[in-house]
């Protein structure tokens, strides 16, 4: 399954609804937004992951804490204050630092304001991770398991 179909599936049907109303934003925007940010950071992390073998087990284990399944599942958990610390750790480590990342960002999304953008930055960072490691089975406890490509997958 693709980024944007999981993304799409995600809290039956109202992932883009939950995060736009967390974050203040219309649904539009913020849909049309994650789906430039999450394919973008998908791409950046497959770049840092070829020179780093454990980047994505520890993404992995970074994200399993304190959460059962995925926090795609949970409109609450996605858009909470872990899952902020945790997508802002996300793009420091893809990006090499937050403030790498929203020049980035900035340059895909126009027209959202900055701290907004920030948030949505965040929260798309876990969205894209937390959906690869669930299309890829990727877990803390089996180690990383890279799935061959089948031409519209996330990696």
């Amino acid at each position: 399954m693709t980024l944007t179909a999981m993304l799409a599936q995600a809290q039956g049907g109202r992932l883009f609804a939950q995060v736009a109303d967390a974050i203040g934003l219309d649904e539009a925007t913020t849909r049309a937004a994650m789906m430039e940010i999450c394919p973008a950071i998908i791409s950046e992390l497959k770049a840092a992951a070829e020179g780093d073998d454990s980047l994505l087990e520890t993404l992995a284990r970074h994200l399993a804490e304190g959460n059962e399944g995925s926090v795609l599942d949970d409109p609450g958990v996605l858009t909470g204050a872990e899952s902020i610390k945790d997508g802002n750790a996300i793009l420091a480590a893809i990006y090499g630092s937050k403030a790498g990342a929203m020049e980035d960002v900035k340059t895909l999304v126009g027209g959202v304001p900055a701290a907004k953008l920030s948030k949505l930055a965040a929260v798309s960072a876990t969205a894209a991770v937390s959906a690869l490691m669930q299309s890829h089975a990727i877990t803390p406890l089996a180690g990383v398991q890279r799935a061959a490509g089948t031409g519209g997958g996330i990696l």
